[in-house]
């Protein structure tokens, strides 16, 4: 699947977690940022492509992204 900033998607949908914002994809990574403002990535790695480690990812529903924007608060950000 194609991921693209401002994509919501849920990461571990099983676990019914909250959704997170694709903030950035390029060939090798996609960065995401959560409901608190924290973004994380995944990379490929020489043991597992980026198709497989996004391979249980799926698109989050309207509902969802509702959900992730009535919760979104921006990290502080730290300019030391």
């Amino acid at each position: 699947m194609n991921f693209a900033p401002g994509q919501y998607v849920l990461i571990t949908p099983h676990l019914h977690t909250e959704p997170v914002r694709i903030t950035g994809v390029d060939r090798w990574r996609i960065t995401w940022e959560t409901t608190d403002g924290v973004t994380n990535f995944v990379e490929e790695t020489c043991y597992r492509t980026l198709e497989e480690e996004t391979r249980n990812w799926v698109l989050a529903t309207p509902e969802q992204m509702a959900v992730f924007q009535s919760r979104y608060k921006p990290a502080p950000i730290n300019y030391e």
